[in-house]
């Protein structure tokens, strides 16, 4: 899990397979992303509460625009799945 100290974070990102963080810890570390390997070997991005899209601050739809620019650049297979609250089906 992700703390906000950068240089504690990525020493515990390099070991880890799963990461998981909040929308504003993964914002301010993905800035760099150019700069950090470990964002560009990223497969599967997983976002839950999509539901919240809109309702909460701008980081949640950073972090997902900010992923989508890194897959196009890179041009690699990143998978997105998004979670949300079930709706009632009209």
């Amino acid at each position: 899990m992700m703390t906000g100290q950068t240089i504690l974070d990525l020493k515990n990102i390099e070991k880890a397979k799963i990461i998981l963080t909040s929308p504003k810890n993964w914002d301010i570390f993905s800035r760099r992303w150019k700069q950090r390997k470990v964002i560009k070997e990223i497969s599967l991005f997983i976002v839950d509460d999509i539901h919240m899209m809109g309702e909460t601050n701008a980081n949640f739809e950073v972090c997902l625009a900010r992923m989508r620019y890194i897959m196009l650049s890179l041009k690699i297979n990143m998978r997105f799945v998004a979670l949300g609250a079930p709706m009632a089906n009209y």
